[in-house]
């Protein structure tokens, strides 16, 4: 995988996590309810779980590329189709009407504030069929562990990293006004990017 490649999946990672939606909810429902060390958990929950869905797109992108090379090269098309519907709803976005309630914290076990953070990712088909559409656009029939080990560990430690960093400094009251007011437009340096990525299958 060349460096552009890889910092292509770092860019999409890092700009996903960074918009707000249900995950988020999570993270902050859980440092502004419970604690910091309960979102932190959640965090790494979360990001367990986002690694787990990238890990399984990859392997089971691999096994197609080298046993239904044909089939690859059309998931590889509807992928980047999906890709370029993701990034039109992205530019078309406005400003975020995202809320978090900000309740008195109350006692909570610290596994189901991680249960609660898996269950997020697990139980949303979407964060699959997005890993398959962005991988398809990189995979490799030469790819070998360590690259795929690579692959994973970016996306698992972007997540964890960027909501660990909203754990931090959800303290100082900053971090939520600042991605209410520019949620459209890291929407729509996605949706950019989104577009380039897509763009790979017909130029490569």
């Amino acid at each position: 995988m060349t460096l552009t490649a890889w910092f292509s999946v770092f860019a999409v990672c890092l700009l996903g996590a960074m918009t707000p939606g249900p995950s988020l909810a999570v993270i902050m429902r859980n440092c502004i309810q419970r604690s910091r060390g309960h979102a932190l958990l959640a965090s790494w929950c979360h990001a367990i779980g986002i690694g787990a869905y990238a890990l399984a797109a990859i392997l089971g992108l691999g096994l197609l590329m080298t046993q239904f090379p044909q089939l690859f090269l059309w998931i590889s098309y509807l992928g980047a189709g999906y890709l370029v519907w993701l990034a039109s709803k992205a530019l078309r976005s406005g400003p975020s009407s995202f809320v978090v309630d900000s309740e008195d914290k109350v006692h909570i076990p610290y596994l189901h504030s991680a249960s609660e953070a898996f269950a997020i990712v697990f139980l949303n088909p979407k964060i699959a069929l997005f890993f398959t559409a962005l991988f398809s656009q990189f995979i490799a029939a030469d790819m070998n562990w360590l690259t795929i080990l690579m692959l994973v560990s970016t996306v698992t430690l972007v997540d964890g990293c960027w909501y660990t960093l909203v754990s931090l400094l959800l303290s100082h009251q900053g971090i939520l006004p600042w991605l209410k007011r520019y949620s459209h437009w890291i929407d729509r340096v996605t949706g950019v990017v989104f577009l380039l990525i897509a763009a790979r299958v017909v130029l490569v």
